[in-house]
């Protein structure tokens, strides 16, 4: 079945569907949990919710970049899984923040 796709694709794979999960769950909830748990206001909140979604294209640029400049791409690919990951281990544990 992977006999003729990259041996990367399976990482690149799983990269991006958690890059996705979180995606979609931060645009569904970010704001609201922001107002409801931490009292921000709704001006102080959007503009939390727009520096999240820069920074997730941004840092996926950076890591593009990254693994272009060092040819390292499953290491990157990785490094970055992990970081998400732990993030969202922290997200789901009650006063790890």
């Amino acid at each position: 079945m992977f006999k003729n796709h990259p041996k990367g694709l399976v990482v690149a794979f799983f990269a991006n569907m958690g890059e996705r999960f979180g995606f979609y769950t931060m645009m569904a909830i970010l704001v609201l949990f922001l107002q409801a748990k931490f009292d921000v206001n709704a001006e102080t909140a959007g503009k939390i919710y727009s520096w999240f979604y820069f920074a997730i294209y941004a840092l996926a640029l950076f890591g593009g970049i990254l693994a272009d400049a060092t040819k390292k791409y499953k290491t990157v690919i990785m490094t970055g899984i992990i970081i998400m990951f732990l993030g969202y281990v922290m997200m789901a544990i009650p006063g790890c923040h």
